[in-house]
């Protein structure tokens, strides 16, 4: 990706000294100078992204910087025909990122009850954390998507976890990422860099407290967005509103387990604040690729891997274009001298030529392709869809044709996942690698503050979770990918599948009305999202969370007796019961269910016996009705008297 840079000012004092070894001003200057020696070896691969940047785009810009799609010459189209990676990328985008939101898991093995339970509970905790705004995207499913969308573009794409007041997730480009080409042969490198260009302003506003941290930064040069140093006349004249300043994060991994690794920002030789040891034994980086290079720290985008067919296929466009063009034209052959030839100057649509007697002209419109040319050119464009795996129905965000029903298209979309299995795992694989660094960066913002906490959006209102509440140690969990839906985003898909589950009597017509009707969506529907589902969640996990030594008698509640769907709620009491067993739950958290479920199941049998009740009553026969003699003894209903109470009713 880039030419070794190493030390140079250390290895000509000849000394072992490595650059985590250095501290204060000392590691400035040498963390500054190896960052800059890598930056200025990597303009071949910036010239290699700004080449798919204008590919992608079809316009030709100067720069990687935002200048440039405004500078005279970047409203200039390419002389692409067919811009068709554009179309794939975003057609493979909305296949892999636009159709599922991954959720992570934690998940213990051989731990005990409270350590799963802060698992559980952990889960929402990651959750929470990936819902709220991330920079300019709506949240962290936004986010990836669009970084997703880099890694077809670009050789990868990068998200940076940064917890500041809380975690922070910012998308990087993959030129400011920078690694010795050397170190990185096997793909994991031991030192990173990222150089990034920063508002003077803010910079201020984070690193000044310190006076020299402040006036280093007030002094340090202002550059442009540009990579390659272009000076800010060239982007414009007009005046800034703001100034950027260049500064670059380092990081060294830990050498061993009683080695800790270092980090720290420099700006222009200056450190921003003290040096730092890293724990961690990774970078606090997701790095997503779309296909790996098979040596070194880098990638192959999409763009890349189509950039020869499209361009042959642009070829054979533009040929078969001038081709048309030049034998549009009619060929009229005429005998010499039989035709004035003033004539022939004429630009008009129909002209008329006299012509001598026994010279009529010969007129010829030859054909301007031929059918070799045309298959040719239909070659390539099919290729250019087979090859990445993308249909040309789904890049034209069409139908196929004969999938009309809600099992044909999630049939489609099953098929269509096997072909980006690989990008698919790696786009879900980006919510592990966040929950990691979540989890890793809220221990940190928990040093400082020992009463951190998130909120979870819940279906109905936020819940506050404590990061005391769900503390583990990484050695105690594993993360993993909750199962994604597989119903059909398309609206065409939802009332085919509403349709089906209407027809087979597992929704009801209310449901199905909201459904057709866009008043509700048919996941939450399915996945009944009620308020009495939401209830009975809130029940169980208020008892498997039970304390004993805390619990009073007040603290437990009946259940309500106005739950209409009693069977419901007792089959999902019933199953979180067991789960609880088969996790080994304290007894007096099962007991608490035991007797929630008892009570609730007490309800269903009262329920049942004044139903069959009601219908025995409505089947027997009327005493004094005609034909039916009074029962001997038995007392006649008072006048206007109507059907019995209910057992446990009262008169009001």
């Amino acid at each position: 990706m880039q030419r070794s840079a190493t030390l140079p000012s250390l290895a000509a004092e000849g000394t072992s000294r490595r650059l985590y070894q250095l501290d204060g001003d000392e590691l400035a200057n040498e963390l500054w100078s190896v960052a800059e020696g890598l930056r200025k070896d990597n303009t071949g691969f910036r010239r290699r992204c700004l080449e798919m940047l204008c590919r992608y785009e079809g316009r030709k810009l100067e720069g990687l910087y935002a200048g440039a799609y405004t500078v005279n010459g970047a409203e200039e189209q390419d002389e692409r025909l067919y811009r068709v990676g554009r179309m794939l990328a975003g057609a493979i985008q909305a296949e892999i990122a636009g159709g599922s939101r991954p959720k992570p898991a934690f998940i213990t093995s051989g731990a005990d009850w409270k350590v799963r339970r802060r698992a559980k509970k952990l889960d929402r905790f990651a959750e929470a954390t990936l819902c709220p705004e991330q920079d300019t995207y709506l949240d962290s499913w936004e986010l990836v998507a669009d970084v997703f969308l880099d890694t077809l573009i670009w050789p990868f794409g990068v998200i940076k976890a940064v917890p500041f007041e809380r975690m922070n997730f910012e998308r990087c480009f993959p030129w400011e990422i920078l690694t010795d080409p050397v170190e990185a042969h096997r793909g994991k490198p031991q030192n990173m860099f990222h150089s990034f260009v920063m508002d003077r302003d803010k910079a201020l506003g984070i690193f000044g407290d310190d006076e020299a941290v402040a006036e280093a930064i007030e002094n340090a040069p202002a550059v442009s967005e540009d990579e390659s140093d272009i000076s800010i006349d060239r982007i414009g004249s007009s005046k800034r509103l703001a100034q950027s300043i260049r500064v670059v994060q380092w990081w060294r991994l830990p050498i061993s387990k009683d080695k800790p690794g270092k980090t720290a920002y420099a700006i222009n030789g200056k450190l921003l604040d003290k040096a730092k040891d890293w724990t961690r034994n990774d970078f606090p980086l997701v790095i997503l690729r779309w296909s790996r290079e098979r040596l070194g720290f880098g990638g192959v985008s999409l763009l890349e891997e189509v950039a020869t067919i499209e361009d042959m296929l642009n070829d054979t466009g533009r040929f078969m274009r001038d081709k048309i063009r030049i034998c549009s034209g009619r060929r009229v052959y005429y005998t010499e001298h039989s035709i004035d030839e003033t004539h022939l100057a004429s630009n008009e649509a129909e002209t008329f030529i006299p012509v001598a007697p026994g010279a009529m002209p010969n007129e010829v419109t030859p054909e301007p392709l031929s059918q070799s040319e045309v298959q040719w050119f239909g070659l390539n464009w099919w290729k250019l869809f087979e090859l990445p795996g993308v249909s040309q129905m789904m890049a034209t965000s069409q139908l196929e044709p004969g999938i009309n029903s809600g099992i044909g298209m999630r049939t489609r979309a099953a098929l269509a996942s096997k072909r980006f299995a690989i990008p698919a795992r790696m786009y879900e694989g980006a919510f592990i690698a966040l929950a990691k660094q979540a989890v890793r960066g809220t221990r940190d913002l928990a040093e400082e503050d020992a009463d951190f906490s998130v909120k979870w959006p819940g279906r109905r209102f936020l819940n506050e979770i404590a990061w005391n509440d769900v503390n583990l140690e990484e050695d105690q969990y594993e993360v993993s990918i909750q199962p994604a839906s597989m119903l059909q985003r398309e609206q065409a898909g939802i009332l085919s599948t509403a349709q089906e589950l209407f027809a087979s009597g597992q929704m009801s017509p209310i449901a199905f009305k909201s459904v057709i009707s866009q008043t509700a969506d048919l996941e939450s529907i399915l996945n009944r999202d009620t308020a009495e589902s939401e209830y009975i969640d809130k029940m169980i996990d208020r008892y498997l969370d039970a304390d004993e030594e805390e619990w009073e008698a007040g603290d437990y509640e009946e259940p309500d007796g106005h739950i209409s769907d009693k069977i419901a709620a007792l089959v999902q009491l019933t199953q979180a019961y067991f789960e609880a067993r088969c996790d080994d739950a304290p007894d007096f958290n099962l007991d608490l269910l035991r007797r929630y479920i008892k009570t609730l199941d007490k309800q269903v049998q009262d329920a049942q016996a004044f139903a069959a009740q009601m219908q025995a009553q409505a089947s027997a026969p009327v005493p004094g009705a005609a034909g039916t003699p009074p029962v001997q003894g038995a007392p006649l209903p008072a006048p206007g008297a109507g059907a019995p109470m209910p057992p446990g009713a009262t008169l009001q």
